[in-house]
Formats: structure tokens, sequence, C-alpha cells
């Protein structure tokens, strides 16, 4: 194992290089970094802070082998995207698909461009088994912020990115997708009594909501009624609501 002391530490500009391309995930913290690895994720490098060796070591033995490097606090705080590292990184590859035929309910995210938001939307996608997810130009999926927020909800989620509406609405065309927007005059979805089958559910930019072509496109429009003349909410809180309302519904 090698210890590294400097940040101008090749290795510690190799992945510079990795978090600014989006060539990987860059995973970070003791929970995230099992999570992965419960998944079966095989990280390409591992970062350990260097006085914190012997926990890791005990708690996931795993990790410490030939691609394990070990940094002096300093430089782990250089390569560490939080306030309060906590001495464990990984870099592990992610495979997103190419556009495919979705399983199921599914969930299509347009222009979504806060990480908080995509990360906590994806996490609740995951929990509710929205596990095939169309992204259409979001954030990218690589973003830390992205990562940390999802929580893992990466792992097991099918994720396509598509650059604009216009392809993803013309493979929806072929495949026949149905498609359900949130919109102030659509349908209260809490008055839907049967879980809907093969739709997906389309959320839109955080400021300008879903495209005129994705609404003219949509066969469904629903609507999360509000009280007190509030017009919308977070886009992740939507989500949630829709998503966890849709899944436990017999």
């Amino acid at each position: 194992m090698e210890v590294i002391s400097s940040s101008k530490n090749k290795i510690v500009q190799q992945l510079s290089e990795i978090k600014k391309n989006y060539s990987a995930l860059f995973l970070e913290g003791e929970r995230l970094v099992q999570e992965a690895i419960n998944f079966g994720c095989t990280p390409l490098m591992t970062f350990v802070q260097k006085d914190k060796l012997e926990y890791f070591s005990q708690k996931i033995p795993t990790l410490i082998n030939d691609k394990t490097y070990i940094l002096t606090s300093s430089v782990f705080e250089k390569i560490s995207d939080t306030k309060t590292p906590q001495g464990i990184a990984v870099v592990v590859d992610f495979e997103l698909k190419k556009p495919f035929v979705p399983q199921g309910n599914f969930l299509v995210v347009e222009n979504v461009q806060d990480p908080g938001n995509l990360g906590t939307i994806l996490r609740c996608a995951k929990g509710t088994d929205f596990r095939d997810v169309f992204l259409i130009n979001c954030v990218s999926v690589f973003n830390t912020k992205v990562v940390r927020s999802s929580m893992g909800g990466l792992f097991g989620t099918n994720i396509c990115q598509m650059t604009s509406t216009e392809e993803f609405l013309e493979f929806a065309k072929k495949q026949h997708l149905q498609l359900a927007i949130l919109t102030m005059d659509g349908q209260n979805i809490f008055k839907i009594t049967k879980k809907p089958t093969n739709i997906g559910l389309v959320l839109g930019n955080e400021g300008n909501g879903i495209s005129n072509i994705m609404r003219n496109f949509a066969q469904n429009k629903w609507c999360v009624p509000m009280k007190h003349n509030l017009e919308s909410l977070n886009v992740s809180v939507c989500a949630g609501i829709c998503m966890f309302y849709l899944d436990n519904l017999a």
C-alpha cells in the first residue's frame, strides 16, 4: 500500500481527473462505501486516511489491498467533498444503460439541475421500486453531490441518460410508452385507487416544470392537491409523495 503525503501525487491527480470527467463514481463515507460493497461493487481505487487505517481494516477488511492508498489527513481533506471527512473513499465503475424498455412503472426526469434534488429522487425511486429511470438533460449522476444525496439509490437502479426530450420521445413513440405528467390541471393523484402498471411518471425542471413537447405527448395528467393556495412543491418532495402513494396501491 502506498502512503501519499502530497496533493500533487500522480494518484491524487488521477482521482481529480476521474471526478472532473465523470468517468467513474467517487463514493465517500463509511455508509455509502459499505452499501457499494454490499451491492457487489469492486473498488478500482480505495483511499483511507492514515489515522483511520486500523479502524477500516477491521470494519471493512476486503477494502484493504494493493489498490488501497493511504493518505495523510491533509491530503484526504483535499480529495474530500465533505466538511468533516470520515476517512474512507472509493472509486467504482457505474454503467449507464442504453435506451431500454422499462419493466413496470418507471420514472422520467426532465431537466432537473439541482444535485440534491436528483439524488433524493433516485433514492425515493429505489425505495418505491421505480427501478427504471430515464434522465433527460439532467445534472450527471456522477456528480458527487448527486451520489451523496442518493445514499445508495444508484445501486440496483437502471439509469439511462438522454440528451434531449426529442430523443426520449422518439424512443417513447417507438416503444408505445405511457407517460403521466404532474400538472395543476391534472387528476387528483389520490383519487387513483388502482395501482397503474407500465406508466412513466414524468418530473420537470425546478423552475420551469415540464416542457411543452413532453406535456403534449403525455397521455395522462395528474396533480398533487395542495391547500392554502400553494402552487407547487419541491420536485423531489413531489416525486417522493407520488411514488410512495402509487407503489402502495393494490
